[in-house]
């Protein structure tokens, strides 16, 4: 993923690893962002859900027990939670 970040503040706001993949969520500027990568390096953007705040104090976390990823993104008034199958 190339994107210029040069004139915006970002954040890693949570990384956890699943078993099968690398899921890394962030704040770029004020939007909110999730990517995956198998291995570190390679990073791909992936969809959050459709009601997920923005802003300069946007947070993403994930988390991961092995068989389901939860990813959760929340500014100071709302939040969004989505779901999926690990790996």
């Amino acid at each position: 993923m190339n994107t210029d970040i040069s004139n915006t503040v970002s954040e890693i706001t949570g990384l956890v690893q699943d078993g099968a993949r690398w899921w890394l969520g962030a704040r770029l500027g004020v939007s909110p962002v999730l990517l995956t990568s198998v291995d570190g390096r390679d990073w791909y953007p992936r969809r959050l859900p459709p009601s997920s705040p923005t802003g300069a104090q946007v947070r993403v976390s994930v988390g991961s027990d092995g068989a389901q990823t939860l990813v959760g993104v929340t500014d100071l008034d709302h939040a969004a939670l989505a779901t999926s199958a690990a790996g």
